[in-house]
């Protein structure tokens, strides 16, 4: 099944799940008042949303100061549209409400454009002008000739751009960004035209290094806050072997990462960090 099949039967039977349950605060409201429907389907829903966390492990999250009152906000935002709907919804017939429903984004939309008439337009065409600069900026950087690698750790997006990398990063935007147009081709090494992965070489080095200067120089490089080249060191030392102290250091530099990661708040290098760090775990026996 493609990835594109499976989001439209995971959002049909998301939409299912809405009208279930409006059905089924319609059919309650003929002897239950509004109150006590919002209270006991507030209740189904904490405990469902707490098995949820429990199973991926996000019961409890770090949120920053600064969406602290977005939060706020938005909390406000459902406690409303919750209450007015459900009102709405045991007053009339719900083939209205949820007809009505339907049409609410576009009609925001037009009352929006009413409101605010070009003023959204022109914020909105500057914010694309923005971008543009951005992206001829970028263009510029490929065509000097400068390493993709260099480029994600050069270039910072503005400040009146940011939206947050809670499911991206910049890094991997410009990746995205230069490999859209240059290709997958780097010219760095002939090995990149064949079914070859560099990782392949990774136990014969192992068998090449010496063990006490490699571990010495993972230590180091923890030192000098090189994680990423630490890591590297780790995987040779760990591809044939399960050096106990190797793991023990690629341990340690994740957990590391974790921390850093959390901060930032994005939620597939956090994921991938807890992974590996479960995985290391039990190939320590810990």
């Amino acid at each position: 099944m493609s990835q594109n099949l499976y989001g439209s039967l995971f959002m049909t039977l998301s939409m299912f799940g809405f009208t279930s349950s409006d059905a089924l605060i319609k059919h309650s409201g003929a002897w239950l008042p509004l109150s006590q429907i919002l209270f006991f389907r507030g209740i189904v829903a904490v405990l469902l949303l707490t098995i949820i966390a429990l199973i991926r492990k996000e019961l409890f999250v770090s949120i920053k100061n600064s969406q602290r009152r977005f939060l706020f906000l938005r909390v406000l935002g459902e406690v409303g549209a919750t209450l007015f709907f459900f009102t709405a919804l045991l007053n009339m017939k719900i083939s209205n409400a949820v007809a009505i429903l339907q049409c609410l984004p576009l009609a925001l939309a037009f009352f929006g454009a009413l409101l605010f008439g070009r003023l959204g337009y022109v914020h909105k065409e500057n914010e694309w002008n923005q971008f543009e600069d951005v992206l001829s900026e970028l263009d510029k950087y490929i065509n000097s000739g400068k390493d993709m690698f260099r480029l994600m750790q050069e270039v910072v997006l503005p400040k009146e751009l940011s939206v947050g990398e809670g499911y991206g990063t910049v890094e991997w935007a410009i990746r995205s960004i230069y490999e859209g147009y240059t290709g997958w081709f780097r010219h760095n090494s002939t090995t990149e035209l064949y079914s070859y992965s560099p990782i392949n070489i990774f136990p014969d080095l192992n068998d090449l290094i010496d063990k006490e200067s490699a571990l010495k120089r993972i230590k180091e490089l923890i030192d000098k806050k090189e994680y990423l080249k630490a890591i590297n060191i780790s995987e040779i030392i760990i591809s044939s072997d399960d050096n106990k102290e190797a793991l023990k250091m690629y341990l340690n530099i994740h957990q590391i990462l974790l921390k850093e990661a959390q901060k930032n708040s994005n939620r597939w290098i956090i994921k991938w960090l807890e992974f590996e760090i479960e995985e290391t775990k039990n190939k320590l026996n810990e």
